[in-house]
C-alpha cells in the first residue's frame, strides 16, 4: 500500500499487522493509509515546530491494533548515536507507569474471594484500614510528597534504596492507618503511590512486584521485554531512549501563550519571562540530567521511573477498552486473543469510574481544589488518574476514560464506551512550569487526529 508520510515518520507495524489493521479500519469506513496520514500530520507539527524530537503513537480500536507510528530520531542511554525511532524503543513515561501498575493490581484482584472494597489490611500485613479501591484511587489521605522526595534525596546521597523503600512503606502505612472511614476527598499520590501499590500487589499476588508485572502484563499479553516498572536490567539500557530537553526552549510552548492570555499578562511580563526563560529551562535540565542516570532506572519506583514501548502500553489499555481482551497478530498473520483480566472485572472497573455516585471532591495536582459537582471531579479510578480532561480525551469521554498522564507530556487512556485506546510517548520533557500541568498541546493535537480519523467523538 502506498502512503505519503512526512519526512522522518514511518509505520512501526510488521507487514502482517498492517494488513490486518487495514482490514479492520476498512470495516469502519476508513483505511490504514488514510488514518496514518491524518495522525502523522499531527505528529509532524511538533517536530517541524521544533518542540519535539521523537514521538510514538499506538492505537487500539475495539480490541484490534490499528496504528503504530514513530516520528523523529532518538538517542539511547549510554550511546552517542542518533537514529530513527524503532518499534522496540523503551520510552520513559513518568506517571504513565501508574496505569500499568494499576493494571497489574486489577489482574491480581481478578480472583475469587478478593475484593476492591476489602480493607487493605486484609491482605497487607500492618496495612491501612482504608479499602483497596480508595487507597488505589488516591483517597488514602497520605500524599506525603516531601517525605517521598526526601527519601529519594537520601538514596541519591547514600544509596541503599531497598532498605529505604521498606522504611517508607512502613511509614506511609502507619500514616494511613488513621484513615478508617470511607474517604470523601482525593489528593494525588505522586510518589507515595509506588509504596502503596507495590505492597498491595505483592500481598495480593503473592509474588515480588517485578515478577507480578512480568507474569500478569508482559507474559500474558505477549510483550516480553517491553514493560519495566523500575528495576530496569542494565542489558536493556541500549533500548532505553534518553529523555531530552525541548529543542526550542520552554518559551515557545503553546500552553504558556494561552495561559498568559487567559490571565491578561502581557507578553513582556517580567514574571512570565522569568518562568519561561529561567525556571522552565532549569526544571527541564535537572529532570533530564536526573532521569538519564542509570541509577534512576535501577530502583523500584513504579509511580515514576517505568520504561516501556508504546505498543505495550496501548495493548494494556486496549484490553481495558474492550472488556479485558485484545487480538494480537502473529508472524503468520493470524490474530489470536490475549486477555488481561476477566470481562466482569474490567466492566466493573469501567462502571465505577464512570458513575457519578462514586465521585468525591479533590485537590487536582495542576488545577487545585475541585468540588464533587465539578464537571471533571475526582472519580473512583482504582489506580488510574482520578481526573479526566475534556481537552485531551474529548468532551464525551472525559466521564468514562481510564487514563494516566506523565509529567513532560506523554499520555495513555482507554475509553470503554467506544473501544478506543491510545498511547502517546515522546522523548522531550516539556517542563511542568511551562505547561501549567502534564498535558502537552502536541499530545492534544494527536488525540484530536486519532478521534477524527476513526470518527469517534
Amino acid at each position: 500500500m502506498r502512503v505519503m508520510l512526512p519526512d522522518g515518520t514511518r509505520s512501526l507495524m510488521t507487514p502482517e499487522e498492517a494488513l490486518h489493521a487495514d482490514e479492520v479500519l476498512r470495516a469502519h469506513g476508513t483505511s490504514l493509509v488514510a488514518f496514518m496520514e491524518r495522525v502523522a500530520g499531527a505528529m509532524a507539527q511538533g517536530l517541524t515546530g521544533k518542540r519535539q524530537r521523537a514521538v510514538v503513537v499506538c492505537v487500539y480500536y475495539q480490541g484490534e491494533e490499528v496504528l503504530y507510528l514513530g516520528s523523529g530520531v532518538v538517542q539511547h542511554c549510554g550511546s552517542a548515536r542518533v537514529r530513527p525511532v524503532a518499534r522496540t524503543d523503551l520510552f520513559a513515561g513518568f506517571s504513565v507507569s501508574k496505569g500499568l501498575a494499576a493494571a497489574t493490581l486489577l489482574s491480581a484482584l481478578d480472583e475469587p474471594g478478593v475484593a476492591w472494597d476489602a480493607p487493605a489490611a486484609t491482605y497487607w500485613q500492618n496495612g491501612p484500614g482504608v479499602s483497596i479501591g480508595d487507597l488505589a484511587s488516591h483517597r488514602g489521605r497520605c500524599q506525603q510528597l516531601l517525605a517521598c522526595l526526601g527519601a529519594i534525596v537520601i538514596w541519591g546521597l547514600f544509596g541503599r534504596w531497598p532498605r529505604l523503600f521498606r522504611w517508607m512503606t512502613a511509614y506511609l502505612a502507619w500514616r494511613a492507618r488513621s484513615v478508617k472511614e470511607k474517604v470523601k476527598t482525593a489528593s494525588y499520590h505522586q510518589i507515595s503511590f509506588s509504596f502503596f501499590m507495590v505492597a498491595l500487589i505483592e500481598a495480593v499476588a503473592g509474588t515480588p512486584f517485578r515478577d507480578a508485572v512480568a507474569a500478569r502484563l508482559a507474559n500474558t499479553l505477549a510483550l516480553p521485554g517491553e514493560i519495566f516498572l523500575g528495576e530496569v536490567p542494565p542489558a536493556m539500557d541500549a533500548r532505553v531512549v534518553r529523555v531530552e530537553a525541548p529543542p526550542c526552549g520552554a518559551g515557545k510552548l503553546e500552553r504558556t501563550r494561552r495561559t498568559s492570555a487567559a490571565s491578561n499578562q502581557s507578553d513582556d511580563s517580567w514574571a512570565r519571562w522569568v518562568l519561561h526563560r529561567v525556571v522552565a529551562p532549569l526544571e527541564g535540565r535537572v529532570i533530564v540530567w536526573f532521569c538519564n542516570r542509570p541509577q534512576w532506572r535501577r530502583i523500584l519506583l513504579p509511580s515514576s521511573n517505568g520504561v516501556f514501548t508504546a505498543r505495550a502500553v496501548a495493548r494494556v489499555y486496549g484490553c481495558l477498552a474492550n472488556h479485558g481482551c485484545v487480538r494480537v497478530v502473529g508472524d503468520d498473520g493470524v490474530a489470536r486473543p490475549v486477555r488481561l483480566a476477566s470481562e466482569n472485572a474490567v466492566d466493573d472497573l469501567a462502571r465505577c469510574i464512570s458513575s457519578p455516585c462514586y465521585d468525591v471532591a479533590g485537590d487536582h495536582p495542576d488545577a487545585g481544589w475541585r468540588p464533587r459537582d465539578h464537571e471533571e471531579p475526582a472519580r473512583l479510578s482504582r489506580g488510574w488518574f482520578p481526573w479526566a480532561s475534556a481537552e485531551l480525551h474529548g468532551a464525551e469521554a472525559a466521564r468514562t476514560v481510564l487514563n494516566a498522564e506523565g509529567m513532560g507530556g506523554s499520555a495513555s487512556w482507554a475509553d470503554p464506551t467506544t473501544g478506543l485506546a491510545v498511547c502517546v510517548l515522546k522523548s522531550v520533557y516539556e517542563p511542568l512550569s511551562a505547561l501549567s500541568g502534564s498535558i502537552s498541546p502536541d499530545t492534544v493535537r494527536i488525540a484530536e487526529a486519532v478521534r477524527a480519523g476513526l470518527g469517534v467523538e
